[in-house]
């Protein structure tokens, strides 16, 4: 069905990436009232949450990661089997999300899978990063790096959350000067964040959180005037410069740029995720007096430590 209804193919004429996806989703579609029922219980017991916020996340492969955490890959296994097809290939055709480098964003993809596991109601934030940080190429016994384009294809397994994008304001803005991207201070910008959710199913699949990722954009997507006047790279200059911020993961900080771009990334993932918090608590009808009795965020590394100072900003 789900090849049919979203690829438009039959199966004899379906590339393993194709069959890969339409097995993701017949997977989603069967978490999908579990995904929900889970948020709402959280709701419904008035929990006391946990936010894991962290520049990374090294998920790995999610389809064999769901298989194995809903025991369902034998029969998965027997029922491609039976179709003469091979489950190992299509998991080998999912490339590893790019959302992290090493042992920071593993920490963090063990502790979400943990407090699933655990029936913790917990909530992770990170950055959508299109890039993730590179791909290897040894030429000449040289590393030669390339972009890591790991959602050249839709990722299946993650959800748009347009109704719940949020607006960061920043004092400066990045503007071209001479071909290079710089920080001009004292220049009011908006920044537009929007979510993408991607479920973190526990062992044995009775709880399913929540991973939710930022991607940058610009609340004006096209400039019409500058359009009409024959500037087309201006009409799209802000979309692009806001969009570069979850380009990729750690841009080079030996230069300037890189260092305006890794700031502004880490501003970025705490303003986007503490209105996320501070929405949510609201929408409970929680009193500001109650907030650390129903909240409790946890801090992966410095990068998010600016989260200290804009809750201040916030309360």
């Amino acid at each position: 069905r789900h090849l049919t209804l979203e690829q438009g193919l039959t199966l004899e004429k379906a590339s393993d990436r194709d069959r890969f996806e339409v097995l993701a989703a017949a997977i989603r579609e069967g978490i999908a009232a579990g995904w929900l029922g889970t948020d709402e219980a959280y709701e419904a017991q008035r929990a006391k949450r946990v936010y894991y916020l962290s520049m990374e996340y090294l998920l790995g492969r999610s389809l064999q990661s769901h298989l194995n955490n809903l025991g369902i890959e034998p029969q998965v296994r027997a029922m491609l089997e039976r179709r003469g097809i091979d489950l190992d290939h299509l998991v080998a055709t999912e490339p590893d999300a790019g959302l992290g480098n090493g042992g920071l964003g593993r920490l963090a993809a063990c502790f979400l899978d943990s407090m699933a596991t655990l029936h913790f109601p917990a909530m992770g934030y990170g950055l959508r990063y299109e890039y993730g940080m590179f791909r290897q190429e040894i030429v000449d016994g040289w590393q030669v790096e390339h972009p890591d384009n790991w959602l050249r294809r839709p990722d299946p397994w993650e959800l748009a959350r347009h109704h719940h994008a949020v607006d960061a304001q920043i004092h400066c803005a990045l503007k071209l000067e001479e071909g290079e991207a710089r920080l001009v201070e004292h220049h009011a910008a908006t920044l537009r964040g929007i979510p993408y959710d991607r479920p973190v199913v526990g062992f044995g699949g009775h709880t399913i959180n929540t991973l939710r990722l930022w991607k940058a954009t610009s609340p004006d997507y096209f400039d019409l005037n500058e359009f009409n006047h024959g500037d087309f790279f201006g009409a799209v200059h802000d979309k692009i410069l806001a969009e570069n911020l979850t380009r990729v993961l750690y841009p080079d900080d030996a230069i300037r740029a890189g260092r305006h771009v890794r700031f502004l990334q880490e501003y970025f993932l705490v303003a986007c995720s503490l209105a996320d918090i501070v929405r949510r608590f609201r929408r409970e009808g929680g009193e500001w007096s109650s907030l650390a009795d129903r909240v409790a965020i946890q801090l992966n590394d410095t990068h998010p430590a600016m989260a200290v100072a804009e809750l201040m900003r916030i309360l």
